[in-house]
């Protein structure tokens, strides 16, 4: 019953990609392999060795607003990061359009016309945590409306959502999102008390969720520096299957790691994953 969050600051140049927007991704596309620095890179001395000999389904889905070649940057090194325990990933079909671009907005004038009316209704200062809880229906609007219309084929059906931002940098509860290169809300993840809190904050429940759900933000990858960059959907997959921040410099799930190598798993990790990913599949 918890939500994890990778939130990352740097300080890199921003992607210029403009370009023009398709409407599908081909399933036959080799959209986790390919190219990239991943491929030049040795596995970490440390990591755990291991055959999960299993298959994540993948569906993806992002506004029109960002080009699928962007998306692409960030999706192939996956395969790189988890085949070295027997994952492959696949494309539960064509990409997805969705209007959402930002999950946590600026509260508008019906937040502040209903948070004027707890004041008045109190007759006195309402409490961070109060005012949290009036906010949060008209902050959280576009993550619960976007949650709601979701339809995964299987609890294992990953959701990758795509948008510019996570948090608008005006939201007055964003928790820090507004700096989070990625959010994953997940059936499988463990609780932890900054999951919690952010659960409350949200008021969503991540154990009745179908699936896990992966929220990447397009401009916060842009600002992380390359070597991080493209571990950052690996990285959310380990929370999407039970995986909790940890390990070491080189574990795929430090977040503040800046390894020259691929990032690996402890035996531990491997564990939770195997109990999520093969044992519970259906």
């Amino acid at each position: 019953m918890s939500v994890l969050l990778l939130a990352t600051l740097a300080s890199c140049k921003a992607d210029k990609d403009p370009a023009p927007v398709p409407s599908e991704i081909d399933t036959e596309l080799e959209f986790f392999t390919g190219e990239n620095q991943a491929a030049t890179l040795r596995p970490c001395a440390n990591s755990a060795t291991g055959n999960l000999e299993t298959t994540i389904r993948v569906r993806v889905h992002a506004p029109k607003s960002i080009d699928v070649k962007r998306i692409q940057r960030h999706t192939l090194a996956l395969e790189r990061h988890w085949s070295q325990w027997g994952v492959t990933f696949e494309l539960a079909g064509p990409l997805e359009v969705i209007d959402e671009k930002v999950l946590f907005v600026a509260a508008g004038p019906d937040a502040s016309s209903a948070l004027a009316s707890a004041q008045n209704a109190k007759q006195g200062t309402l409490s961070q945590e109060e005012r949290d809880a009036v906010l949060a229906p008209y902050v959280t609007a576009p993550l619960r409306g976007l949650l709601a219309n979701l339809s995964p084929d299987s609890t294992h059906e990953v959701q990758l959502l795509f948008v510019d931002r996570i948090a608008d940098p005006k939201s007055p509860i964003s928790a820090g999102l507004q700096y989070a290169a990625g959010l994953t809300l997940s059936p499988f993840a463990p609780a932890s008390k900054q999951a919690q809190a952010l659960e409350t904050l949200i008021g969503i429940n991540p154990r009745q969720l179908a699936a896990p759900v992966v929220v990447l933000s397009m401009y916060e990858l842009a600002r992380l520096a390359p070597q991080i960059r493209i571990t950052v959907l690996a990285h959310e997959l380990g929370h999407a299957f039970g995986l909790s921040h940890g390990g070491s410099r080189e574990n795929l799930m430090e977040p503040t790691r800046h390894a020259r190598c691929v990032p690996g798993l402890n035996l531990e990790q491997l564990r939770v994953l195997q109990t999520h990913l093969v044992q519970d599949a259906p």
